[in-house]
């Protein structure tokens, strides 16, 4: 049950990842103006006539998704390593029925922020609050699909929820990983040498995998958050800076798996040798 869970899981997330950048980077592709809360998008959905606030939202929740897929993935993987009457070993209903109820959760904030704003945001409105803002951006309405936002206290609260949500995440994954390093070594007397050898290799393989890609999105993700909750707090240089990396992810993933995983490697390998072409003659 685990490892299927744990396989399934891992599938899961690549196909979120994959759909997260085509979505991004074919359906929306937007262009955000630091540090007003405005940006325009050039992507397909956008030139169909689809909104950018329910573009932004979808790409919240997939994120939220790898995010949900690799906490739970880490979870079944602690599991493993609890010993039978441990007081941290869950019973397979309970993640099951915790799995369920943050995948069905977890979307709506993103999903009733893009609601309320296409029902509230009209063209007027968004274009009073492009000539309101102190930064001169009139030029976007010329770019393609653009929009506006103004601070207000619900946008303040949905990106307070998504930097609060980042954060316990962080937490929970590294307070995870503690627990299984902790609880490997406490039952240390009851594995072999060799067999604590391999599960701390595997265990500090996954969190190279998971902590370093996990860094370079997550960081940059709530510096953009917190300027676009305090106006000043960061200049258009950091923001813009914080935004490419965020897109370097899917990359820094490859190449840690490319550094530290010898199967990983040798898959890729196989696959990029050419074929051998077998004579006629």
């Amino acid at each position: 049950m685990k490892c299927t869970a744990t396989s399934t899981m891992r599938t899961g997330t690549k196909v979120i990842l994959i759909v997260v950048d085509v979505h991004f980077d074919v359906g929306l592709h937007p262009i955000p103006i630091f540090p007003a809360l405005a940006g325009y998008g050039t992507g397909l959905l956008m030139k169909m006539g689809g909104s950018l606030q329910l573009g932004f939202a979808i790409e919240v929740d997939l994120y939220l998704y790898v995010a949900i897929t690799i906490t739970f993935c880490i979870v079944y993987r602690h599991q493993t390593v609890m010993q039978p009457g441990n007081a941290f070993r869950i019973h397979k209903n309970t993640l099951l029925a915790a799995e369920v109820t943050i995948v069905i959760v977890a979307p709506i904030p993103a999903i009733v922020w893009a609601a309320l704003s296409v029902s509230k945001d009209t063209t007027a409105v968004i274009d009073a609050i492009i000539d309101q803002d102190s930064h001169c951006i009139e030029w976007i309405r010329d770019r393609g699909y653009y929009y506006a936002e103004a601070r207000s206290v619900f946008f303040t609260r949905f990106i307070s929820i998504l930097i609060i949500i980042t954060i316990l995440i962080t937490m929970f994954v590294i307070a995870v990983f503690a627990h299984m390093f902790y609880a490997l070594r406490q039952n240390s007397s009851k594995r072999s040498m060799n067999a604590m050898l391999l599960i701390k290799r595997s265990l500090i393989n996954l969190l190279i995998q998971i902590g370093l890609p996990f860094f370079v999105f997550a960081v940059p993700a709530v510096v953009i958050m917190l300027g676009m909750l305090f106006e000043n707090l960061f200049n258009f240089e950091t923001l813009l800076i914080s935004f490419l990396i965020m897109q370097l992810h899917s990359i820094g993933h490859n190449i840690v798996l490319l550094s530290i995983n010898s199967t990983y490697r040798r898959y890729v390998l196989c696959k990029t040798e050419p074929t051998p072409v077998s004579s006629i003659f």
